[in-house]
């Protein structure tokens, strides 16, 4: 009798049994599963500091050049636009860090591009410290005091208007020469200036972020998505002829702009001159806005306050892998009349 009740008990303890192996072992590949997630964690944030000081590398270096490389004329030829091949770097530069195991190699690619070889959308309005007086700004084809481009309060080639004085009519008008150009609407420059007056005006007025009718300033190209007929077809067409730089970056380097953009802010420059220098400028770049090299046709000049062949802003751009992360860097950078290099904004990705 007491060997049959036994039976059953020792099914049952073994079951029992059983059943706290199996829970012990599922306890402890959870414990062996969240230590690993928390190790990768904390490698993941290791590998990413080590990324971000690297970065911060890229932009000391970029600023070092800039400051060593100061000419009267920048191209492509001059020592910042020299790239950096993708390259291992050591111990010093990542922090400390050990990158010498294969599979924690630290590289670095990059280069510096001239930020001023594109028309900037913010110079359609004048600089706070440089405005030019309203009895000298004239209208375009009788509507450029118009941002709407449909006569409104304009007052023509031959008038003025104070209340328009901040517009930079020169700029105005090299961008519509661009949109055509380009085959685009004039009206994408009416409303690109009607945007980047009202930002410049809230900037003077010292109107708030967050109050009525404030508008985001630009801070790329792209943020064009946001005004009306700007698609992202357009927005493609425009990236290698337009930017967004501080108000100040007013002239366009011809050593290094597009033929478009060079035909659009000198029209008096023959179309045909400019294909010849721009096939030209990587050898032979132009020292001063006058160089015989552009054949320019004789007794015509440039506009010096639309064209350059020197640059103050420069985008420097670095690729970085580490370990597991791939990251891009993008710096815009000012050398500034001084001597010194100013960091304007930074992205990452």
């Amino acid at each position: 009798m007491h060997s049959r009740h036994a039976q059953p008990q020792r099914g049952a303890a073994i079951v029992t049994a059983l059943l706290v192996v199996a829970l012990a072992s599922v306890i402890v590949t959870t414990l062996f599963y969240r230590e690993s997630v928390a190790i990768r964690s904390i490698e993941n944030r290791a590998t990413l500091s080590q990324t971000r000081w690297i970065e911060r590398a890229v932009i000391d270096w970029a600023k070092v050049i800039l400051k060593n490389s100061v000419s009267q004329v920048d191209w492509s030829g001059s020592i910042w636009a020299t790239p950096v091949a993708e390259t291992q770097l050591d111990e010093t530069v990542t922090g400390g860090a050990k990158v010498g195991d294969s599979s924690r190699q630290a590289l670095l690619a990059g280069r510096i591009r001239d930020a001023q070889s594109r028309f900037n959308i913010n110079a359609l309005v004048n600089d706070d410290t440089n405005q030019i007086n309203g009895a000298t700004q004239t209208g375009t084809n009788g509507n450029s005091g118009n941002i709407n481009g449909n006569g409104g309060n304009g007052t023509g080639s031959n008038g003025t208007s104070a209340e328009n004085a901040d517009i930079s009519v020169p700029h105005l008008q090299a961008l519509k020469r661009l949109m055509g150009i380009l085959s685009l609407p004039e009206s994408l420059a009416d409303r690109m200036l009607q945007y980047v007056r009202k930002v410049a005006r809230q900037r003077r007025s010292g109107q708030k972020a967050g109050s009525d009718d404030w508008v985001m300033p630009l801070q790329r190209l792209d943020d064009l998505r946001d005004l009306p007929g700007f698609s992202d077809e357009i927005i493609q067409k425009l990236t290698p002829h337009l930017t967004v730089l501080p108000v100040d970056a007013r002239t366009v380097n011809i050593n290094s702009a597009s033929p478009e953009v060079l035909e659009a802010v000198a029209p008096t420059w023959p179309a045909g001159s400019i294909r010849s220098f721009v096939a030209n400028r990587d050898v032979v770049p132009a020292k001063n806005i006058s160089d015989p090299s552009m054949g320019l046709v004789a007794n015509t000049q440039l506009d010096s306050t639309l064209v350059a062949v020197q640059s103050n802003y420069f985008i420097a751009d670095g690729i970085i892998h580490y370990d597991r992360v791939e990251s891009q860097t993008l710096t815009l950078l000012k050398r500034l009349n001084e001597g010194g290099v100013q960091v304007i904004w930074r992205h990452s990705n």
